[in-house]
């Protein structure tokens, strides 16, 4: 879940702080987009989401649009920055596109997801989001955490609903203990499969 701006000097006064910024933005984006692609449901994406663009204020300046404040999240598309984005990862919008384009590919490979049944659970921490999937066989533990902080899980609400304690995050492909608690960096978000 790493990316642009995840490291490196900044030759700039402010700039190392702005790119902090940007990528903790992204890394709450796609932590967003990994619930709406696991939660349940058909996922929905606007056109425009899966490059990050950002918001349009100038709606307001239009008379007919300015009462309607939805006309923030519509702007004209901008092909370029799509086509930046399809071309370099190396961009804020090239690295949502990539991993949104990694996460549905994931999704589609876990029956647990696109047809198995969903229960939120109770993480023990009010930063931490998880809910359990399940179908046949596979049983997903997906916990997201919404803090800008690292956050902790005890191991005791793991095990209980993974079960055990030693798991593949499915979304780094790593094994993941969680005897001593699990650990999630800002924004983190993970698709546990008990080993």
């Amino acid at each position: 879940q790493g990316g642009p701006g995840s490291g490196g000097a900044s030759g700039q006064a402010g700039s190392g702080q702005a790119e902090q910024l940007t990528f903790l933005a992204v890394r709450r984006i796609l932590m967003l987009h990994s619930i709406i692609l696991s939660i349940g449901g058909i996922p929905l994406i606007y056109l425009g989401d899966e490059v990050g663009t950002l918001n349009d204020y100038s709606y307001a300046s239009d008379p007919a649009k300015a009462d309607d404040s939805r006309w923030v999240h519509r702007p004209a598309a901008d092909w370029d920055q799509r086509t930046l984005a399809q071309q370099s990862q190396a961009t804020p919008g090239g690295w949502i596109f990539a991993e949104l384009r990694r996460l549905i590919r994931l999704r589609t490979a876990q029956p647990a997801i696109w047809d198995g049944t969903m229960e939120v659970i109770e993480s023990g921490n009010p930063h931490v989001f998880g809910f359990v999937r399940h179908h046949g066989g596979q049983r997903l533990l997906v916990m997201a955490n919404f803090s800008e902080h690292p956050q902790e899980v005890d191991r005791n609400r793991v095990r209980v609903y993974g079960p055990g304690y030693h798991f593949t995050d499915l979304i780094s492909g790593s094994d993941v203990s969680a005897e001593s608690g699990l650990s999630l960096e800002p924004y983190q978000y993970v698709w546990l499969e008990a080993q």
